[in-house]
């Protein structure tokens, strides 16, 4: 049987979530949105959230909601997901890439404020694989509008600080990989209730509530209780999900013999992805060991940004260390014999 590398964990609360909503006969934007909402809104400190079809749309509702218009600068990582570089183009703003600090995927604070210019209206802060970001913790006192993506790091933390709970705007996938899902969807977080009132007349594609200008094109961004029901059942269970990936990450560090990444346990992260990390031109070559054996791996990311859209300038770091790390299985699911397997495979190379 092969190991996938990433899977779902979908519980007989889910079921029981998803069926209820069924039963009901409804299954359009009521009361479960709202719980997902007002849920969201809570654990991210904010005024206002809402439950859209995909991080995506989330990700271009946090730009409409900031105000972002052509010519416009936004700092992001070259460590990023290519749609959120998309939307800032699709919007004729202007993204500006940064690069990561070295043999790292964070960025430095030092970088950012470096890359800050009179036309900087927005910086996009990851947490990439189940960490916290240290760098939000200097950026936010520049008082530009950060935009936080929390989709791999629900819960992380840096002491006392929750993740998604420091930006102006959060933002959330929930894929049918992420680290909890709704089958496809997202939220999208507002601090400033006028943010958050000028996307809810993107929302309102029917144009009853909001009035349009001639020829305005909206979009309908909206999910459903079906979907919301999942997300809450996942949520019921997403203190024991975190609980097992972490524990997993502990016993990786205690029985892998080959390098892995990064190099020590980090306390407060909540280990989406795990990393082995090759090094003298060997990562082909683990990742050959373990497809052989039936075990599916990954980069982490699929690419970077400056690969995706080929930008001519140059970012050697995240270059570096995208191309040495090997993502392997980490999701609750996983069976032990499974993890057995993986360690046997790693430890022989």
């Amino acid at each position: 049987m092969r190991i996938p590398h990433s899977k779902p964990t979908i519980s007989s609360i889910d079921k029981k979530n998803v069926l209820a909503t069924l039963e009901s006969g409804f299954v359009g934007q009521g009361k479960q949105v709202e719980k997902v909402n007002g849920l969201f809104s809570e654990i991210f400190n904010k005024e206002t959230s809402y439950f859209v079809n995909s991080g995506t749309s989330a990700f271009f509702l946090a730009l409409k909601g900031l105000n972002i218009k052509e010519e416009d600068e936004i700092i992001l990582p070259n460590y990023l997901c290519g749609s959120i570089y998309a939307q800032i183009k699709s919007l004729k703003a202007i993204p500006v890439v940064i690069d990561t600090i070295a043999d790292s995927f964070f960025v430095s604070a030092d970088t950012v404020l470096k890359a800050i210019t009179p036309k900087t209206k927005a910086i996009v802060v990851n947490h990439p694989f189940g960490h916290f970001e240290p760098a939000i913790l200097e950026i936010r006192k520049t008082k530009i509008p950060v935009i936080e993506d929390v989709t791999h790091s629900i819960f992380a933390k840096n002491g006392n600080t929750i993740a998604g709970t420091l930006s102006d705007v959060t933002i959330v996938s929930f894929g049918s990989t992420k680290f909890i899902t709704s089958g496809t969807g997202g939220v999208v977080s507002f601090s400033s209730k006028n943010q958050a009132i000028e996307v809810e007349k993107l929302l309102d594609h029917d144009y009853n509530k909001f009035s349009a200008r001639e020829g305005e094109i909206r979009f309908n961004y909206k999910m459903g209780d079906l979907n919301a029901s999942l997300l809450l059942g996942q949520f019921e269970l997403v203190g024991s999900l975190v609980k097992k990936r972490i524990q997993m990450a502990e016993k990786y560090y205690k029985q892998l013999k080959i390098p892995v990444y990064p190099s020590k346990f980090i306390e407060g992260s909540v280990y989406y992805r795990f990393f082995v990390q090759g090094i003298y031109g060997n990562s082909n070559i683990i990742r050959l060991r373990l497809i052989d054996n039936n075990i599916d791996c990954a980069q982490g990311a699929v690419s970077l940004l400056s690969r995706i859209f080929a930008l001519t300038e140059r970012f050697p770091n995240s270059e570096k260390i995208w191309s040495e790390l090997i993502s392997i299985p980490i999701y609750p699911g996983l069976k032990p014999t499974e993890f057995g397997s993986i360690v046997k495979v790693l430890n022989k190379i």
